[in-house]
């Protein structure tokens, strides 16, 4: 199973998202059960504008609490070096990510490759 989760810390951090960070690196699929196994065949994906940005410290925006909305079937953020909301939106088997930015909207769908009787 597939989860979607913003990213504060480093991948490989069992930690994914610490509340008292500033900084968002990205938002991480995850099969992750608990911070102490850590997790495996992860991968991020990020707003940027501007020249691309592969590395995640790199990319990474910052972020307040105040302009994010944490549900568990929707999540939203204000990214202010992007000037960009990013809004994700989690399914059984996808992801919809949609991206908000001055007079445009970008929609982005990730579907998982679902594998026969996996559920």
């Amino acid at each position: 199973m597939n989860f979607w989760t913003p990213m504060t810390s480093p991948m490989g951090d069992g930690w994914t998202y610490k509340y008292n960070e500033n900084k968002i690196r990205g938002i991480k699929q995850t099969h992750q059960p608990s911070p102490w196994i850590n997790d495996y065949a992860a991968f991020s994906l990020m707003a940027v504008t501007g020249k691309m940005k592969y590395k995640e410290g790199e990319r990474a925006s910052w972020f307040s609490h105040k302009a994010e909305t944490v549900k568990p079937y929707h999540y939203k953020v204000y990214l202010a070096d992007y000037d960009v909301v990013a809004e994700v939106t989690p399914t059984n088997a996808q992801l919809n990510l949609d991206l908000h930015s001055r007079n445009q909207i970008h929609h982005i769908s990730c579907w998982m490759v679902l594998i026969k009787d996996q559920w």
